[in-house]
């Protein structure tokens, strides 16, 4: 008699974000729709980076984008925390956004200054020399 097949089942759990969306600070929250704004854009993500402005207080937390030759920079926050203290965190928020729940992600997008300046920020996009389909801005996150 032949020995029975074995049937194996993967049972790797998914990864949990490091921090839950939500318990974030506002400015990483609003930094991390930029980053999906740019995303959604069909831009690469190593064309799409954190940056800070300064080195003495108050920081200029901004969201870059460097593609073809042009550089779109974004403000998104002020800040007195630490130059790398944010750098660390933008690394944990970055890994959160990646595996935390779509829903979750849905509530940060959805509350964001892209969402509810989509035009104005399209059009700032173009008139800086950057192609953007506005319609991707207004899209509901995949899987919803």
């Amino acid at each position: 008699m032949a020995p029975r097949a074995r049937r194996q089942t993967d049972v790797t759990p998914e990864p949990e974000p490091a921090v839950r969306l939500y318990e974030l600070k506002p400015y990483y929250r609003e930094a991390l729709a930029y980053y999906e704004a740019f995303r959604r854009l069909d831009y690469p993500t190593e064309d799409i980076l954190f940056t800070v402005m300064n080195t003495e207080d108050p920081k200029v937390i901004q969201m870059t984008l460097r593609a073809r030759g042009r550089e779109f920079v974004c403000n998104v926050a002020k800040t007195y925390d630490d130059i790398e203290e944010l750098g660390a965190g933008w690394k944990i928020a970055l890994d959160s956004w990646k595996n935390s729940p779509v829903d979750e992600q849905h509530a940060i997008w959805r509350r964001s200054y892209i969402v509810r300046n989509a035009v104005e920020f399209s059009m700032t996009m173009v008139a800086r020399g950057f192609r953007v389909d506005p319609s991707k801005l207004t899209e509901d996150m995949p899987g919803e």
